[in-house]
This record gives C-alpha cells, sequence and structure tokens, in this order.
C-alpha cells in the first residue's frame, strides 16, 4: 500500500481516499485486497485516526497494530478481518475509541482468547467508547466485569452477543461515567442490579433477550435516559415501581415479550417525548392496554 496526495494503491488498485496528517478513513469502500503486516498502512506512525470499517478484507487481523502508538480512535467494524483479535491492539495506550464490533448474521464471530477481554482492556485507561458487539468472549460475569472495572473514563460500553454470562457483577457499577450500556443477547441469567438504575449519565440501556427474570426495578432516579429496553426477557410484576413524571428525554420503551402483568401508569404514557411503547400486559387489561398505546404510533 503506497499513499500520494491523499491517493490510496492498494491491490495493484488505485483509491481516491480522505485522510490528512492525523487521520485516514477508509471505511465503506469494499476493499477486498487484504491488509498484513507488510502494509505501509503501519508506517503511518503519526495517525491519530483510523477506520477501515465496512470493508471486506476477509483475511486475519495484522499483528503490529501497535505500531501506530498515536491512535487515539480505531474502528475496525465490519472490516472484514478473521479470527482472534491480536494483543497489539492493547498496546494502544492513548485509545479513546476502539470499535472492533461485527454482526454475528453475516460473519463469523471474532475470538477474544489469547488475549482475552482483560489483557485486551488492561493498558487501554483512557477509553471511554468501546465497541465489542459479536465478538466471541466467553466469560462469566465476574471475569467481564472485573476486567472493564478499571476503565473508569467509559461512556459507551456495547457488547451484544459477546457469549457472556451472568450475573452482571457489582464491580461494573465503578463505572460512574457510563451513558450508554449495550448488553443484548447474553446469558446473563439473573435479576437486573440495582446499581444499573444509578448511573448518573444514563440515556440508554438496551437489555433484551438476556434471560432477565423477576421484578423490573425503579428507574426513577435515571431521568436522563432515551431508550430503555428489557424486552424478549422472563421480567414479571408490574411497572409502577418507576415515578415516570419526571422522565422528559425518553424516546423509546422496550418491555415486550415479558411476563409483565398489572395496568399502565397516565404518567407512563404522558412522557412528551415518547416516540415508541413496547409492552405486553399478561391479563385482563391486554385489550385495553393496546387501545391506550395505539396513539403513539
Amino acid at each position: 500500500m503506497e499513499s500520494n496526495h491523499g491517493l490510496l494503491f492498494l491491490g495493484g488498485c488505485k483509491l481516491r481516499c480522505w485522510w490528512s496528517c492525523f487521520d485516514f478513513d477508509l471505511s465503506g469502500r469494499e476493499i477486498s485486497s487484504p491488509i498484513d503486516d507488510s502494509s505501509s498502512l503501519f508506517h503511518l506512525q503519526h495517525l491519530r485516526q483510523l477506520n477501515l470499517a465496512l470493508n471486506q478484507f476477509m483475511t486475519a487481523f495484522p499483528t503490529i497494530f501497535d505500531k501506530l502508538e498515536n491512535l487515539r480512535y480505531l474502528n475496525l467494524s465490519e472490516a472484514g478481518f478473521t479470527g482472534q483479535i491480536p494483543i497489539g491492539i492493547s498496546r494502544l495506550t492513548r485509545l479513546v475509541t476502539l470499535d472492533l464490533s461485527i454482526h454475528t448474521l453475516f460473519r463469523t464471530p471474532l475470538k477474544l482468547e489469547k488475549p482475552n477481554l482483560k489483557t485486551l482492556v488492561q493498558n487501554l485507561m483512557k477509553l471511554r467508547f468501546l465497541y465489542l458487539d459479536g465478538v466471541n468472549i466467553s466469560a462469566t460475569g465476574n471475569e467481564w466485569c472485573q476486567a472493564l472495572s478499571p476503565l473508569t473514563e467509559l461512556q459507551v460500553l456495547s457488547m451484544s452477543d459477546c457469549y457472556l454470562s451472568g450475573p452482571i457483577h457489582s464491580s461494573l457499577s465503578r463505572l460512574r461515567p457510563l451513558s450508554v450500556i449495550r448488553l443484548d443477547r447474553n446469558n446473563l441469567s439473573s435479576l437486573i442490579p440495582q446499581f444499573c438504575t444509578k448511573f448518573p449519565n444514563l440515556t440508554c440501556l438496551s437489555l433484551s433477550s438476556v434471560n432477565f427474570s423477576g421484578p423490573i426495578p425503579s428507574f426513577s432516579s435515571s431521568i436522563n435516559l432515551r431508550e430503555l429496553i428489557l424486552a424478549l426477557n422472563q421480567l414479571n410484576g408490574t411497572i409502577h415501581s418507576t415515578d415516570w413524571t419526571g422522565f422528559s428525554k425518553l424516546e423509546i420503551i422496550g418491555l415486550g415479550n415479558n411476563k409483565l402483568s398489572g395496568t399502565i401508569s397516565p404518567t407512563l404514557l404522558g412522557i412528551s417525548s415518547l416516540q415508541t411503547l413496547s409492552l405486553s400486559i399478561t391479563n385482563s387489561m391486554a385489550a385495553l392496554v393496546t387501545f391506550m398505546v395505539r396513539p403513539l404510533h
């Protein structure tokens, strides 16, 4: 790979790409030519941002990402890399954003075995945005929560479809800056931890299809929420534990396909910002609930 005044030569093809002294963006080009350790990409050691998302490299990860030691932003989501995530990424100590996410419906999951999650992030103390959706982490609640707990600046945690198990360990509660938590389609198998309602900056909590059971705790103090998605679980009881009167930003509530009962509070339906409400009530009030929700659509 050679570069010349904004032109990239890759696999015999000349591509026009956007880049600057510190940023290199090749996202969405559907490039199929492989990138390996011999690529001159790894000579650009001044780079602060590298975006190779949405390509079709279809090869194992290069192992020398640590050559790009000044990176603050690394996006390899849906880039087509396969297999084990390399340990070199764990040495990028200036990273603020790391996106290795993948849609497992269309691709084989990536692996985090050697290194595992703890080794990958143990030196990334500046991380604020972490996206590992679709990566096979295969860790217990104690393991993955404690691996993440030193990342005290983390704001976005997105690890859906990661083969995580539960219960969610209390060490996760140390990440007070978290504003987004997405852990959908993992087998967390527990009650919803009370501390999940106590993150002061929380705007999105998405925990659908994680095998949660028991009652829904009160989210009355989570007034910055925009999305609350707890669908496709085994939750039971009512939704009256939360006082909805203080919610002025909430746009999406997903509680469908649970075992909830009772009625809907008028204050819930009165949230002016609400755009989508998905709710299943398994008692005689079901017909009324369907009628009351209809005006939201």
